[in-house]
């Protein structure tokens, strides 16, 4: 059994083999199974599915989809090719969510020949348990828009959305799925002309609507932005930053709840040999001060599961970090000193936290008393943006 899987490495399954789950998602199907879809672009394959309980050991499941397998047509006007052995087509992202009145679990993925980069599509499978081989249904481009860097949403009220990049990935599209998610029903909103946004990951927190995107720059990675939303169909707030100028290395790929947790789950490329790229994990948080809707990255440069970063107590009495000595957010300091200027050393008292393979370990806080004396007050602003430093 492993107890940790670094960030930034090559992970292992529970034969020791690589794991083979790039841009994908994790779904959780009962009360603890967690299956893992990504791309794997060995041999014959595109999507691979992986199996967990704790988040830590996967089991490598099936291929669950390759040039072999089944394609069938549904009532959408699609292009069926899966390629061949000799000449695989790209199939890159895929997301997957359970369609709960056609007891399907419905796959949709970003699709290009395999020649050249202008296909720009969606594609869609299906299949009727997790761990089945998918049925492919083919690719298309939803309303005529180019489709590239994609994922899924699933609302409360059973609603589902697919998410991408179109224009050549100028602008970002949501699309309310049709009731059977094999199709799209109309196109609900576009948001950041000309931004030229990807890998987006979309999620709902406390009512509102987050999305995390990444700036296009190849295989290197960049600063991170977020908005948010009350409507997925409404206004959304202009991009802000979160995390440091890389995202601490990675690349956004999907949102995870665990519990009351959001990891962020990333994925640090090597743009030498693809098959070397690594994962990147970190929780995310919401301050809860003031009735503040802002979203914090808790990432730091951490190189375990065993996390070493800044993690907000929603009660917003004080930070926490991993030890003393770790780098914390500066827009953390920032925002806990503006909203808290009279808490000091005195009413801070260490936590131990068991139970979460995240987050166990001594914490140590914030000396907030000095970092006022140093910075003083900090000006009002979202809690992505760095304010000081020091």
């Amino acid at each position: 059994m492993l107890t940790e899987q670094r960030n930034g490495a090559v992970w292992t399954d529970t034969a020791g083999a690589p794991l083979h789950a790039h841009g994908g998602t994790i779904i959780k199907v009962g009360d603890n199974t967690y299956y893992w879809y990504g791309e794997d672009r060995r041999e014959n394959y595109y999507v691979s599915c992986y199996r967990s309980t704790d988040l830590i050991n996967w089991e490598f499941v099936r291929h669950s989809l390759t040039t072999e397998s089944p394609m069938a047509k549904t009532r959408v006007r699609a292009t069926l090719n899966l390629g061949n052995s000799q000449h695989k087509v790209n199939l890159e992202r895929p997301k997957v969510l359970y369609n709960p009145q056609t007891k399907q679990y419905v796959m949709w993925l970003h699709y290009e020949n395999g020649v050249d980069y202008r296909e720009a599509s969606a594609a869609v499978a299906t299949a009727a348990n997790p761990e089945d081989e998918f049925t492919y249904h083919g690719s298309f481009q939803p309303f005529g828009f180019m489709s590239r860097d994609c994922t899924l949403c699933q609302d409360d009220d059973g609603a589902a959305y697919f998410i991408s990049t179109a224009r050549d990935n100028a602008d970002m599209h949501i699309y309310r799925l049709s009731d059977d998610y094999l199709n799209v029903q109309r196109l609900v909103n576009r948001l950041w002309n000309g931004e030229y946004r990807e890998a987006p990951a979309l999620f709902k927190q406390n009512g509102r609507y987050y999305m995390l995107s990444s700036f296009c720059t190849g295989w290197a990675p960049n600063q991170g932005q977020y908005a948010s939303a009350d409507r997925i169909d409404g206004d959304w707030t202009d991009l802000v930053t979160i995390g440091d100028k890389t995202t601490y290395g990675s690349q956004p790929t999907f949102i995870l709840p665990v519990g009351d947790q959001l990891l962020y789950w990333g994925d640090r490329w090597n743009a030498e040999d693809y098959d070397q790229s690594g994962y990147v994990v970190y929780p995310l948080s919401f301050p809860c001060l003031r009735g503040y809707n802002g979203l914090v990255s808790s990432g730091a440069k951490i190189a375990e599961f065993s996390y070493s970063a800044v993690y907000t107590c929603c009660e917003g009495e004080y930070v926490m970090t991993h030890n003393t000595k770790k780098r914390i957010s500066k827009s953390h300091i920032a925002h806990q000193v503006r909203n808290y200027p009279k808490t000091d050393e005195t009413n801070l008292e260490h936590k131990k936290v068991k139970g979460n393979p995240w987050l166990d370990g001594t914490f140590s806080h914030v000396d907030f008393k000095a970092l006022r004396e140093k910075y003083g007050t900090f000006d009002d602003g979202p809690v992505g943006r760095e304010r000081a430093d020091y």
